[in-house]
């Protein structure tokens, strides 16, 4: 429930929830990187607040759900709808993308 901005007072930031679920599944900065496909850079550049989107932000829902972090795989999700406005039916086949290029 929303009262005024309380619910954006009470979620952290997307900068937040990417070193939070780096630690939670105990990866270095290095190691979280090379678990993304992505280059330290952009690891240290989305811990610090640089608005993570996209592919990148499906990527981070993905591993959440894997891992089995729930609280992050929800927070991510709200996220990547309210990014792109997209509806439950849509997201699925988003996600199942990017898990068959994954696969390849």
């Amino acid at each position: 429930m929303t009262i005024g901005s309380i619910e954006v007072l009470m979620k952290p930031p997307r900068c937040l929830v990417v070193k939070a679920l780096r630690l939670a599944v105990g990866d270095t900065q290095q190691q979280f990187a090379t678990r993304m496909g992505w280059g330290i850079s952009s690891v240290v550049r989305y811990e610090t607040c640089r608005t993570i989107k996209g592919a990148a932000l499906i990527k981070m829902e993905r591993l959440a759900h894997k891992k089995i972090f729930d609280d992050f795989s929800e927070l991510l999700r709200d996220c990547i709808r309210k990014d792109c406005g997209i509806e439950d039916a849509l997201f699925a086949r988003m996600v199942a993308d990017v898990d068959r290029k994954k696969k390849r």
